[in-house]
């Protein structure tokens, strides 16, 4: 992998090395570019993932991928495993649930003041259970603590 030079900053693979004569509006361009290579990898990952899978097979991708991760010396972090034994890879996990709710809540929440009080019900119905599941976890974690 080859290293991309800027007036102000060098990105390499494993690290960044930004200029200590770097400005504040210097910082803030090369933040921004960060910002969109972090948002538009993973738009490009999903896209190559499809690609391979749909021409050669979820398997290949997915065996090709980690391969290639290793290879990269990329480190595989393992995440607690929060759905049940053999649900992670059903129709929906907790992580998915938790990035829909964010996803809904920033679309929702400047007209929130204006629901009528049929939709605040409907909003408060839905939510409930997800707020009582949520306040056993936490009573669980204080105990453990």
């Amino acid at each position: 992998m080859e290293l991309q030079q800027t007036e102000t900053a060098t990105f390499g693979v494993k690290e960044l090395t930004i200029r200590a004569e770097t400005d504040k509006a210097g910082w803030e361009q090369i933040h921004r570019q960060i910002l969109l290579c972090k948002h538009a990898a993973k738009k490009w990952l999903k896209t190559s993932r499809f690609f391979a899978s749909s021409k050669w097979g979820d398997d290949y991708a997915a065996t090709f991928e980690l391969q290639a991760e290793m290879d990269l010396g990329i480190e595989m972090k393992e995440k607690p495993q929060i759905n049940g034994e053999g649900k992670g890879k059903g129709i929906i996990t907790i992580q998915g649930i938790s990035s829909q709710f964010m996803l809904w809540d920033r679309s929702v929440s400047s007209e929130m003041d204006n629901w009528d009080i049929e939709q605040l019900k409907k909003a408060h119905e839905l939510l409930d259970p997800i707020a009582k599941r949520a306040e056993k976890i936490r009573f669980m974690i204080a105990a453990k603590a």
